[in-house]
């Protein structure tokens, strides 16, 4: 299955691969701000707001912590992707090759 993902890649010319780059952006960025907002899976439904009082409850999430691994990891995954994408391709002919 690999050699046939390599091969299908391999096919794509330079600006099919930079749209797909831009487009794994997109998803991981879609995952990321799911992952880290207030409705991702750290979150409870609880939006902070207690009745006739002067208080704000900060509800359990990731905090600036974790939310900053999470981008980090994601930028990871990207720029992995990005530089095999990028690197693979059809090689130009060398002299022993022609």
């Amino acid at each position: 299955m690999a050699a046939k993902v390599n091969r299908r890649v391999d096919s794509l010319n330079l600006g099919q691969r930079v749209v797909l780059i831009v487009a794994w952006a997109g998803i991981l960025r879609a995952a990321g701000s799911h992952i880290v907002g207030p409705s991702g899976p750290f979150a409870d439904d609880w939006f902070a707001y207690a009745p006739n009082t002067q208080e704000t409850f900060v509800p359990p999430g990731l905090g600036s912590f974790g939310s900053a691994l999470v981008w980090m990891a994601l930028t990871v995954v990207w720029a992995a992707f990005s530089a095999w994408l990028l690197k693979s391709g059809p090689r130009p002919p060398t002299a022993e090759g022609r």
